[in-house]
């Protein structure tokens, strides 16, 4: 285990040791729900410049300054819903590739031991 307090990569809660067979369930839970976060959070940034590059008013709420915090507020709720469905396909895809750090899933080390044991048991 790292004597870090803050843990790996001075992230809180990510240890750089081996994590209890009981672990694998949350470290997967809060591996999907960081990778919709940020999913979210690119499409949020997507929607702004989007916003940024159009000319003219807004067809829905007008230029006044409480327009645009309505428009933004709305930007953000819709990136948070996009982001919540994985609609973009960005947080599957950093799913699949940071799904190799999460520590091994217990019922599959109980399926290979299990298989490990009955290929003994044949040999005899």
């Amino acid at each position: 285990m790292s004597s870090d307090p803050t843990g790996a990569w001075g992230l809180p809660g990510i240890s750089s040791g081996p994590a209890p067979k009981d672990d694998y369930g949350r470290q997967k839970a809060r591996l999907v729900k960081a990778t919709r976060d940020l999913e979210s959070v690119f499409v949020g940034i997507m929607l702004k410049q989007m916003r940024k590059s159009m000319a003219g008013d807004s067809l829905l709420f007008g230029k006044s300054p409480e327009s645009r915090m309505m428009q933004e507020m709305q930007d953000d709720v819709t990136a948070q819903q996009i982001g919540s469905t994985g609609s973009f396909g960005i947080a599957t895809a950093l799913y699949k590739s940071l799904e190799k750090t999460l520590p091994s899933n217990p019922s599959d080390e109980i399926a290979r031991q299990s298989i490990i044991a009955d290929a003994k048991n044949s040999e005899r």
